[in-house]
């Protein structure tokens, strides 16, 4: 089976699918406002994409866009940052995501599927059971993860163990310093930087 029109009982996939959710601290109508906001710089352009439930307006701002307004943020994610967003922090979203299974989404056609492909990465991401512990106790303000095979914590996310959602949750009630998160989440998140110890820290892992 294939997904190749986005409207009707698959309109939630599509970026003018009207439904809010919080990106950078900000609330969206739809992934195509998301989209506009990260593409202008102007302070009015980008109010009003707030302010604005319509479409249509949106599409009228996209035709407009004075010169050097427009950012091309290809190799920087944003568009797939934007989708995890929409729908991996919302249940429902998230449950009509992976009800799609293993069906190709093709949109918006076979020789450009940009779209559909990250679409499809998204629900992979979401369908995995991935968990990773969190020490909430932080050290000195940065995330402690439960290291591999549960031998210390560490900084570096690369070197968590990795937990199903059910092992994760049960070590949360044993102990509800121990915060779960969806490994996706995580990575969505995460800032790399070089981080000096003082001495003798009460660390493990690396």
């Amino acid at each position: 089976m294939t997904i190749d029109k986005l409207s009707g009982k698959n309109s939630f996939l599509s970026n003018s699918f009207i439904r809010k959710f919080r990106y950078r601290g900000r609330e969206f109508w739809s992934a195509a406002h998301a989209f506009l906001f990260e593409r202008v710089d102007d302070r009015d352009l980008r109010k009003k994409i707030l302010e604005t439930r319509s479409l249509s307006a949106i599409r009228e701002i996209a035709l407009v866009l004075p010169g050097g307004a427009v950012r091309d943020f290809s190799s920087t994610g944003i568009d797939i940052d934007v989708l995890y967003h929409k729908f991996g922090l919302d249940p429902l979203m998230t449950k009509r995501l992976l009800a799609t299974g293993c069906e190709d989404i093709v949109y918006p056609s076979p020789l450009d599927n940009s779209l559909g492909l990250k679409l499809m990465t998204v629900r992979r991401d979401l369908a995995r059971d991935e968990y990773v512990i969190q020490n909430k106790q932080s050290y000195h303000s940065v995330y402690c993860w439960w290291a591999l095979e549960s031998k210390g914590y560490t900084f570096n996310i690369d070197r968590a163990q990795v937990f199903t959602r059910e092992e994760a949750m049960a070590q949360h009630a044993r102990r509800e310093t121990d915060v779960p998160w969806p490994l996706w989440l995580v990575r969505l998140n995460l800032i790399s930087a070089v981080y000096h110890l003082p001495a003798n820290p009460i660390f493990y892992g690396g």
